[in-house]
């Protein structure tokens, strides 16, 4: 047993929030590049979730992957996440009213329509919440003045100098 128990780690995590917001950005953004290769390697199947009525189901298949793997590797690296990051989330966002909704008010009762839309409104929920993780880590601490007591500041004109004149 460990003196502290758990609450050392949870301790050491709210301490050390620059590497729990390295960890979180790099999960989410290999978790997005997965998702975006496996649109890519899956083109067939992604294009025959898309309704009939959207012109281009190869395109928006390839599109879509290509657009997961781009979003991914910037959030994952770091550079112009934040931008990524909110077009990724009104990306799926876009796909939960466009695709997901129709399907479910075609079958209400399949349970596997309803898994696929509440996945996409976590993975889009959790874009826009990324933006507040990819702030600065380095976040500006304010410096603290010190200031003197109200006794110090009465006495101050009555103070002893350090030399004496006659040592100067």
């Amino acid at each position: 047993s460990t003196p502290g128990g758990p609450l050392m780690y949870r301790a050491y995590f709210i301490g050390n929030r620059g590497i729990v917001k390295l960890i979180g950005n790099f999960l989410y953004g290999c978790a997005m590049i997965v998702f975006g290769i496996q649109h890519i390697l899956y083109a067939q199947f992604v294009a025959s979730l898309i309704p009939s009525w959207i012109p281009g189901d190869y395109y928006w298949a390839y599109g879509t992957g290509l657009a997961l793997v781009v979003a991914g590797i910037s959030i994952t690296c770091e550079w112009r996440g934040k931008f990524c990051s909110r077009w990724l989330g009104i990306m799926i966002s876009l796909w939960i009213g466009l695709v997901h909704f129709p399907r479910i008010q075609e079958n209400p009762e399949d349970h596997y329509e309803w898994t696929m839309l509440f996945q996409a409104l976590i993975i889009a929920s959790g874009a826009f919440v990324l933006r507040k993780n990819l702030s600065p880590s380095e976040e500006p601490i304010p410096q603290k003045t010190q200031t003197r007591t109200s006794k110090a500041k009465k006495r101050w004109h009555q103070r002893t100098p350090l030399l004496k004149k006659s040592e100067v």
